[in-house]
């Protein structure tokens, strides 16, 4: 407000319009529910008539977007056609076309059109995000295109769900998470992976062969685990060899209890951290986990793809605990179902393994021992390190051999009310104790196919727009780890070398690391549930597919 009063004492009415649409969209309360929309088209019409047609454009956008929300469905209409009337006159139609069509079919819903006309208007608008995402991003477009893009393809998935067309769904869900990895991630994953548009803009049907391509993946018996967010719903998709179901569980009502939910999931590691086990998993999601061993029972969970803050589950102990056997799950934690089908060009050559160590726990424990008993197990073809610095661990994270990082792990929380990113105490060239971030430390190109990070907090990470996370441990899979074994809180040191020991023995017997894993849980499952949700729980293995 004090910027505002600013620019009104020099007359200043373009950024007083700039500053009064930005608290608009921010839900501000200085100005008024019946103001909002007037407000904005006063500045939209303002702008037209200056000849500053993509800014008039991208006003008439926002409000039809505020009136979608505000359910002023008349008025949104007549945005639409304000915004769309001056498409002509833009020098390109950046992502301004489809925005228009989700909002579209956020009208047409409270208008009580026919879902098979929205279905219609949201696949048009799906082929249209298909093509224009890889085109170039303004880094100040990110967020905005991101969550518009992700809103776009999850009402989509909804509709078509509703509509009992499951695979199309899957399809269209997963298609969001994929294009999103590709706008935050991997701008060159279109045209590797995607490179055929599922969608046709003259046709409100959906071409499911990607969800094929995903299947073919899959052996018989086996199933792949699909969480997400639609609502009113919270959906979970198991997708096996031929067929795809779903099941799914009501959200509680109104936005309130919603984001009351969202926040005591994403709290569910700090939870489990202070020990209060099973009561640190909100009940609607022991509900998902209940029916998710129920449906799986008799089959092998061999992926596990969840939405967003779902990643803050423990799903592999929330499992156990449903009475699930720990040989039904020997998946690894991915990011999207679509991007498995990378799995096979990515190349795994181990030349051996190096295990560092820096620090001790509080009762003393060296954790250069830990390293030391882990990497005990392969013999000749092992090297460990103590007192690991910067460059001992980066050079190490640049060969092609498994790594074990046995060392402090440390987050804080940062102003924004989140983590602030993963530091690692390590040794400076003088002995002393330094922190440095996870991410100053990881090469460009992370060669080793394995990396295990027996760190505090290595897996504590946040969602970003794109539905890919950001922290430690997923920050190295990014950058070319195939799996990382990761903590999500502050881990146990004398479990971690019982733990390790069991897993390394297991690895240097030719087990795969997924299966030696989940041997090494169900080793050291003692059948005490602070066990379980205390120790078992913290570890989680991330895939890079």
């Amino acid at each position: 407000m004090e910027a505002r009063g600013i620019i009104d004492s020099i007359g200043d009415v373009g950024q007083r319009s700039r500053i009064d649409i930005a608290l608009i969209q921010l839900g501000s309360t200085q100005i008024t529910p019946d103001q909002r929309l007037p407000t904005i088209r006063r500045a939209a019409e303002a702008a037209a008539e200056t000849g500053d047609t993509p800014l008039a454009f991208l006003r008439f956008c926002i409000g039809a977007e505020i009136a979608e929300k505000d359910g002023a469905v008349e008025e949104g209409f007549r945005m639409l056609g304000n915004a769309r009337s001056l498409i002509p006159s833009l020098e390109w139609d950046d992502y301004g076309g489809p925005r228009l069509l989700n909002v579209e079919a956020g009208l047409m819903e409270q208008s009580a059109e026919s879902a098979d006309e929205i279905i219609r208007v949201l696949v048009a608008g799906a082929a249209m995000w298909f093509d224009r995402i890889a085109q170039p991003l303004p880094p100040e477009d990110f967020n905005t295109v991101s969550s518009s893009l992700h809103n776009h393809f999850r009402r989509l998935a909804r509709h078509l769900l509703n509509q009992r067309r499951i695979e199309e769904a899957l399809l269209a869900f997963e298609t969001g998470r994929a294009l999103g990895y590709g706008v935050e991630v991997d701008s060159e994953f279109i045209q590797r992976v995607l490179k055929r548009n599922p969608f046709d803009a003259d046709s409100p049907s959906v071409d499911i062969s990607l969800v094929r391509d995903a299947q073919a993946t899959i052996v018989e018996g086996e199933v792949v685990i699909v969480i997400c967010a639609l609502p009113p719903e919270l959906v979970v998709f198991i997708v096996g060899q031929d067929e795809v179901t779903h099941f799914a569980v009501p959200l509680p009502e109104g936005n309130e209890a919603i984001d009351e939910l969202t926040q005591e999931i994403k709290q569910i590691p700090q939870r489990l951290e202070t020990q209060e086990g099973a009561d640190a998993i909100p009940a609607i999601i022991h509900e998902l986990g209940r029916r998710i061993a129920e449906r799986a029972s008799e089959f092998t969970i061999c992926g596990l793809y969840p939405y967003s803050f779902f990643h803050m589950v423990p799903w592999r102990a929330l499992l156990r605990a449903n009475g699930m056997d720990w040989s039904r799950m020997p998946f690894a934690v991915g990011f999207s179902l679509l991007l498995r089908n990378q799995e096979a060009a990515l190349s795994v050559h181990e030349s051996g393994v190096v295990g560092l160590g820096y620090g001790a726990s509080r009762s003393g424990r060296d954790f250069t021992d830990e390293a030391r008993v882990f990497a005990q197990h392969f013999g000749a073809s092992a090297t460990v390190q103590s007192e690991c610095t910067a460059k001992m661990l980066r050079d190490s994270l640049a060969s092609d051999s498994l790594v074990f990082l046995s060392v402090h792990g440390v987050v804080d929380e940062s102003e924004e009310g989140g983590m602030s990113p993963l530091m690692f105490l390590l040794s400076d060239r003088a002995g002393d104790t330094v922190r440095i971030p996870a991410e100053e430390v990881v090469p460009e190109s992370v060669l080793s196919p394995y990396v295990i990070l027996s760190a505090c907090y290595s897996g504590a990470y946040r969602m970003a727009w794109g539905d890919y996370p950001v922290g430690g441990a997923p920050f190295i899979v990014r950058r070319g780890a195939r799996f990382c074994l990761c903590t999500r809180f502050a881990v146990n040191s004398e479990f971690t070398v019982r733990f390790f020991d069991d897993m390394g023995a297991s690895l240097a017997a030719g087990t795969d690391i997924i299966i030696a894993f989940v041997k090494s849980l169900a080793n050291l499952d003692n059948g005490d549930d602070r066990n379980l949700w205390g120790n078992l729980a913290c570890l989680e293995l991330l895939r890079r597919v």
